[in-house]
């Protein structure tokens, strides 16, 4: 069995509308995804990583809202392919999506969900 690949998701701002650009390295099928939003930067004093939170996505009702708009090699000769996303459920709307995010592959154990 493979290990999981990862995806990186970056937001941008056009005219007030937010643009949200995917980067995957997997051809798979993807069935679902975990959204990984970084609540805070860095290590904790305790030697913890970034407290995170996640959302996730059934890709039934997802898939057709991805485009893939080209592929290109990354520095290390990984060949991803780049979608844009300009119409997300609005999960993942309401979601604070500042900062960096990763996206993970199922098949994946269930996170714990951190409550504040």
């Amino acid at each position: 069995m493979k290990e999981s690949s990862f995806v990186h998701l970056r937001v941008c701002s056009l005219n007030g509308r937010k643009i949200y650009s995917l980067e995957m390295a997997s051809t798979e099928q993807i069935e679902q995804i975990y959204i990984y939003i970084d609540k805070a930067r860095g290590i904790q004093s305790s030697g913890e990583s970034t407290i995170r939170d996640y959302v996730l996505v059934n890709m039934s009702g997802f898939d057709a809202k991805l485009r893939s708009t080209n592929e290109a090699s990354d520095s290390q000769g990984v060949l991803c392919q780049r979608w844009m996303l300009t119409d997300l459920s609005q999960t993942l709307a309401d979601a604070d999506l500042s900062g960096h995010i990763l996206l993970r592959m199922a098949p994946l154990k269930k996170p714990t969900m951190t409550k504040h």
